[in-house]
């Protein structure tokens, strides 16, 4: 049961990142869940960047308007759950990052700082959701 309820629809550009984690922090202070603000904050930037890249990705093959990308918030008061929708039908998988590289990292970081995290697709898209 997740009685704590917030969301956020997003464009699918790169400065709604920030908002983004913004409205996170926003969520976990008002749930009185300070303690989870930073790696809630964390995860929200890794899911809706890879949520935005993807959304991306899709509208340069498609030719379309990219969809917006939505962020959903719930707590049970002890753990957060963070999901994310994009309209990319592909699923994530982590990536073998070399030392050098810039990217890559993020799901790997994801899966470190979870309880529980995977994906389900959801109308043409898919969310990808992790409990912290």
């Amino acid at each position: 049961d997740w009685p704590l309820i917030s969301n956020l629809e997003l464009r699918a550009r790169v400065t709604s990142v920030p908002a983004a984690r913004k409205h996170a922090v926003a969520a976990t202070v008002q749930w009185n869940l300070p303690k989870l603000s930073d790696d809630v904050e964390l995860v929200v930037s890794e899911l809706v960047t890879n949520a935005v890249e993807a959304s991306l990705a899709t509208w340069k093959v498609l030719g379309a308007c990219p969809l917006p990308v939505r962020l959903w918030l719930a707590s049970d008061r002890e753990a957060v759950l963070v999901q994310v929708w994009d309209s990319s039908p592909e699923l994530p998988a982590p990536r073998n990052a070399r030392p050098e590289d810039e990217r890559g990292r993020g799901l790997i970081l994801v899966d470190h700082m979870r309880s529980a995290w995977g994906t389900y697709r959801k109308g043409i898209g898919k969310v990808v959701w992790v409990v912290v």
